[in-house]
């Protein structure tokens, strides 16, 4: 459980520099006050993902470029659909696309963050 909440807080913590990053172009301290508001949420979401992520690559016996898939697609996908999930008038439009591909890079980034730590402190 060590490893989960380990992971789980790396990349939350990566997605959270990442969020603050993005918005410091328009408003500095906002970004930092939502940034660090954001941080037990993401936290928490991380951990919820990062329990059944590890259990499915330790359970089937992923290899190394399987598991990077599984990690990186469910970080992108997630990452890309909580735009849509939190904000319902949202649609998917060429203004928005990029808006929506912001949450889908930090997914990816963030997971990928979560894959190392997995791949590196976490024996099968």
């Amino acid at each position: 459980m060590k490893h989960h909440l380990l992971a789980s807080f790396y990349a939350s913590l990566v997605s959270v520099v990442i969020l603050m990053l993005i918005d410091m172009q328009e408003s500095p301290g906002i970004s930092i006050v939502g940034g660090l508001l954001l941080i037990p949420i993401i936290f928490v979401c991380c951990i919820v993902l990062a329990y059944p992520l590890i259990y499915i690559r330790s359970q089937f016996k992923l290899k190394k470029l399987q598991s990077v898939i599984l990690f990186v697609l469910t970080g992108f996908i997630l990452g890309a659909g909580i735009p849509l999930f939190i904000f319902p008038w949202l649609t998917i439009d060429s203004e928005s696309i990029v808006f929506i591909l912001q949450y889908g890079f930090t997914g990816f980034l963030a997971s990928i963050t979560a894959w190392f730590y997995v791949q590196r402190n976490i024996a099968i």
